[in-house]
């Protein structure tokens, strides 16, 4: 890290080698479009570079680098809502609902799920259940208290347990 502060292209390069696939998984989730998350994480990553004499160690890189990834997507998503003036929902290609037993992959079907929450129950899902944050570090990311965390996520839980509810009617 101290070497990256310096700007030292080696450690610079791979810090970006070592969180870019990660990062890319996590915008993808929140943003449901492949295009969408390369660009907020070439942003993260550009964003990351320029700023990294800021960061002071007060948090995990990995939270400050999610904080900045999380930013940067809630502006994509809000500027993606001004542009087309259509609610989240209908924004996602495929967001109708779909029988399991029609064969679509489970991990698709989750994704789907996932388009349907509102953001803040989205990020903190996909910043606890995929990225295996703590509530800690979630608050920190989210900037918001530890209380506020565990409520979202209770939400979130509930939410996709309605929307996949289908799978636990499923005879298997």
């Amino acid at each position: 890290m101290r070497r990256a502060q310096g700007r030292d292209p080696a450690a610079l390069h791979e810090l970006v080698v070592r969180y870019a696939d990660a990062l890319l998984s996590t915008a993808a989730y929140l943003l449901g479009s492949e295009a969408d998350a390369q660009e907020v994480t070439q942003e993260t990553l550009l964003a990351m570079v320029s700023s990294i004499r800021q960061f002071q160690f007060r948090s995990s890189f990995r939270t400050w680098l999610w904080a900045i990834l999380i930013r940067l997507a809630q502006q994509r998503l809000r500027e993606r809502h001004r542009r087309r003036g259509e609610s989240a929902a209908a924004e996602f290609p495929g967001s109708a609902a779909a029988d399991p037993r029609d064969g679509i992959d489970v991990r698709l079907d989750v994704a789907d799920a996932m388009m349907h929450l509102n953001a803040e129950h989205r990020e903190v899902l996909v910043l606890r259940e995929m990225e295996g944050m703590s509530y800690e570090q979630i608050a920190v990311v989210l900037e918001v208290p530890r209380g506020t965390v565990e409520s979202r996520l209770h939400r979130a839980r509930q939410a996709m347990r309605t929307l996949l509810s289908d799978y636990a009617s499923r005879e298997v």
